[in-house]
C-alpha cells in the first residue's frame, strides 16, 4: 500500500469512526456554560473589537478562558481563547503558544490565529504590557475527553482493534511530525487532543494548547510541567535535566502512550485516585487497559509505560508509528 493509499484508508477511517460535524457541534453545545447576557455582551466587545458575539463559556484554564462566539460579519462559529497578561509568565506562555502555531504543521496541530489588539504579530505579543487582552481564535472542536463522555454512554465494547490502532497511528505520526520540527509539546493528554471538522466534512485528529511547549536545541534544560501521571519518572527525579532533542522528544511520547492507556481504559485512571497514582508513581504495575482489543496494542504502549525511569529506552514516535504500520497495513 502506498503511503497516499494509507492517507486516505486512515482519512476514511476517521470520518466513519468518529461523530459528523453536526454531532460535534451538539456535543460541544452541550458542553458550553450560559453567560448572563451583560457578560456576553462585555465579552464580545473586548474579542478583537466587537467582531464577534459570544455564545457561551467552553472551559477555563490557567491561562485564559475559551469561549464559544459567531462571527457578526458571516455567523461562522469559532472558538476563542481571551488571556489577560497579569505578569512577565503570561507573556512567556502567549508567546510559545503563537510561535508554535507559527510553525505548526496545518494537518497536525489545531489552527490558532493569535490576536494582540487585533494585531497577530510576534513582535506585539512579546512587548504586550499588564493587563493587555491576547486572543487566540481557532476552530470549534470537541476534545477527546467530552468525546469519551459521549461514546462511554453509547458503548459497551467501546473499541474495536483498528479503532485503537488509527487513533494510536494518528497521535503517533502527528507527533512525529511535530518532532521532525524539533517542536515538544510537553502537556499532552486527552484535553489538549481535539476532533475538528473540515470544510470537506471529514474530520481531523489534532493536538492543542501549545502554552507550554517549546522549540529545543542540544543546550536545552527541559522541565517538567503537566500532571505527574503524563510525565516519565526520570523526568520527575531532578528540577532541571540537561536533555539531547533525542531524548527531550520521548517526553511527548511517553505522554501520548499514557493517553493511549487512559483512553482505551475508558477513562477510569481521571476517575480513580489509586489508578491514578498507581501510572504516576508505578508505572510498571500497571495491568492491561480494560478496552484495549489487541495483546500486540498492549505491547507497544507497555513497551513505552513501563520503561518510566529509563527514556533511553523508549522508542521514538516514528518507531512507534512504524510497528502500528506493520499491524494495520501488513
Amino acid at each position: 500500500m502506498t503511503d497516499s493509499e494509507k492517507l486516505r484508508f486512515l482519512t476514511k477511517q476517521l470520518n466513519v469512526l468518529y461523530p459528523s460535524k453536526e454531532k460535534i457541534f451538539e456535543l460541544v453545545m452541550g458542553n458550553v456554560t450560559q453567560l448572563p447576557l451583560p457578560t456576553r455582551i462585555m465579552v464580545g466587545n473586548v474579542l478583537m473589537r466587537g467582531m464577534f458575539d459570544v455564545i457561551g463559556l467552553l472551559g477555563s484554564g490557567q491561562f485564559g478562558n475559551v469561549y464559544l462566539v459567531t462571527r457578526k460579519d458571516d455567523d461562522a462559529c469559532a472558538a476563542v481563547k481571551l488571556s489577560m497578561i497579569r505578569n512577565a509568565i503570561d507573556i512567556k506562555v502567549a508567546t510559545a503558544e503563537l510561535e508554535m502555531s507559527e510553525q505548526r504543521q496545518r494537518e497536525n496541530i489545531s489552527c490558532m490565529l493569535p490576536y494582540l489588539d487585533g494585531t497577530s504579530k510576534l513582535s506585539t505579543v512579546k512587548n504586550a504590557h499588564l493587563h493587555d487582552n491576547i486572543q487566540f481564535v481557532m476552530p470549534v472542536g470537541l476534545s477527546y475527553t467530552q468525546y469519551m463522555k459521549y461514546i462511554l454512554d453509547m458503548k459497551k465494547n467501546v473499541f474495536q482493534k483498528t479503532e485503537a490502532l488509527v487513533l494510536m497511528y494518528h497521535l503517533f505520526s502527528n507527533l512525529t511530525v511535530m518532532h521532525q520540527h524539533n517542536i515538544i509539546h510537553r502537556d499532552i493528554k486527552p484535553d489538549n487532543i481535539l476532533l475538528i471538522p473540515t470544510e470537506n466534512g471529514g474530520i481531523r485528529l489534532v493536538f492543542s494548547d501549545f502554552g507550554t511547549s517549546r522549540v529545543i536545541s542540544a543546550t536545552d534544560f527541559i522541565t517538567q510541567c503537566g500532571s505527574p501521571m503524563f510525565i516519565p519518572m526520570s523526568l520527575r527525579t531532578a528540577t532541571l535535566n540537561r536533555l539531547s532533542p533525542e531524548e527531550a522528544m520521548k517526553f511527548d511520547v511517553y505522554s501520548v502512550a499514557v493517553t493511549c492507556y487512559v483512553i482505551l481504559d475508558g477513562f477510569k485512571p481521571m476517575e480513580n485516585i489509586k489508578k491514578r497514582e498507581l501510572i504516576a508513581y508505578e508505572p510498571n504495575r500497571v495491568p492491561k487497559p480494560a478496552y484495549c482489543p489487541d495483546n500486540d496494542i498492549w505491547n507497544i504502549l507497555k513497551r513505552i509505560i513501563y520503561h518510566s525511569n529509563h527514556l533511553s529506552m523508549i522508542p521514538s514516535a516514528e518507531e512507534v508509528c512504524d510497528e502500528l504500520d506493520k499491524l494495520l497495513f501488513c
